[in-house]
């Protein structure tokens, strides 16, 4: 599948969608080898910070040691990525990044873009996906003791359905 023409022409283009699947395939196959799934997780949660409720899977199914090693992961390849450009940044970014997502944010393909267009106020549609994505994670923590897959699948949902879009698009 990694050879298919659609993933091929999204690496072609830069498209970060064929990695992610990719790291998502990687964590959940391996989510019981840490050394696999821990650099796997950290990897999709810096390339895409909505990612994150994918790495509650491993608290949820009590695998500690993958849920610490991914946010140790996290931590150092993001002091180490700015570095380069000042420690500075990392006060700056989350402020450039609220602005971008606040600007996308009605345009973008979300929940909250729906709620807009269907003429909720902002702050409706705001209180709409946090409601929506606090239920998914309940969903998933109920899931969590009986049906794994289904967990992940629903923290996978969660992430792209409701916490996408205050994180930024384009993020």
């Amino acid at each position: 599948a990694f050879l298919s023409l659609p993933v091929q022409s999204g690496l072609k283009i830069g498209a970060l969608s064929p990695l992610l699947a990719f790291l998502l395939a990687l964590a959940w196959r391996h989510r019981d080898r840490a050394s696999v799934a821990a650099p796997a997780l950290a990897l999709l949660v810096v390339s895409k910070l909505f990612l994150w409720p994918v790495a509650l899977l491993f608290l949820l199914t009590r695998r500690y040691r993958t849920f610490g090693l991914a946010v140790v992961g996290s931590v150092v390849a993001l002091v180490l990525t700015t570095l380069p450009l000042g420690l500075g940044v990392l006060t700056t970014f989350p402020k450039l990044l609220n602005a971008v997502s606040h600007f996308e944010s009605g345009y973008s393909f979300s929940l909250y873009a729906t709620g807009v267009a269907l003429g909720l106020p902002s702050a409706a549609a705001t209180v709409l996906t946090a409601l929506v994505g606090g239920s998914l994670l309940v969903a998933a923590y109920r899931c969590s003791r009986h049906d794994e897959a289904r967990t992940f699948r629903v923290l996978v949902v969660a992430a792209l359905g409701a916490f996408a879009i205050r994180m930024g698009a384009n993020q």
